[in-house]
């Protein structure tokens, strides 16, 4: 979510000069349905484990393809992604209402989006991701010229960015000499964002009341 957030608020005109230098990781204006779906599956169940080792042991088997490498990064991931329910049961430590995003999802052009950002872009893909597909990437560089790409081999959905070989070429992003912002982009819709976004919370609450 923080990528697509980055990108709606990168292409506002109202917000856009927040944002100096957008990475994204492993996400773009065009996702694979297929690993959408696949998100949401995981993400809208609730998750429940009598022991820690088990939430670890889960926590392998779905995050395979991040790439992630020894038992001591295993380890800080399931320690960073747990937390301990009243009953002494683990569970995810996110909200369990995530997966209703891709229920009630807002339409827009994210791709009126992906060509209205005039700051610097990189995007981070792994390689085996089921998200971000490589032909969207090479049509994110047909839109938007200056993207600078990184591909992590033998890594899925997302790379962890904890290694060398993925920092570096970030770092160096980030701190190389900025070039001068582009002009902004002709935008076609209307509002500002944060008024689309308090109607969709509005039409949300509506959803939820005729439940």
């Amino acid at each position: 979510m923080g990528g697509l957030l980055g990108m709606l608020l990168a292409a506002e005109a109202d917000s856009a000069h927040r944002i100096e230098r957008l990475v994204l990781n492993d996400v773009g204006p065009e996702l694979n349905t297929d690993g959408l779906a696949q998100l949401a599956l995981y993400f809208g169940r609730p998750h429940h484990f009598a022991t820690f080792s088990q939430l670890e042991e889960e926590l392998r088997a779905h995050y395979g393809g991040f790439g992630i490498e020894g038992d001591d990064a295993w380890r800080r991931l399931a320690l960073g992604s747990a937390r301990r329910l009243p009953d002494g049961s683990w569970t995810y430590h996110y909200d369990p209402r995530i997966g209703e995003q891709f229920i009630h999802d807002t339409p827009r052009n994210s791709w009126a989006d992906w060509r209205a950002i005039r700051c610097p872009l990189m995007v981070v893909r792994g390689a085996e991701s089921p998200l971000l597909d490589a032909d969207s990437v090479l049509s994110m560089a047909e839109a938007q010229p200056g993207l600078v790409t990184l591909e992590v081999p033998d890594c899925g959905h997302a790379p962890m960015l904890d290694r060398d070989s993925q920092v570096a070429p970030i770092a160096e992003f980030l701190t190389r000499p900025q070039r001068q912002r582009l002009p902004p982009y002709p935008q076609t819709h209307g509002n500002a964002w944060w008024r689309r976004m308090a109607a969709w919370l509005k039409r949300e609450s509506r959803l939820k009341g005729t439940d």
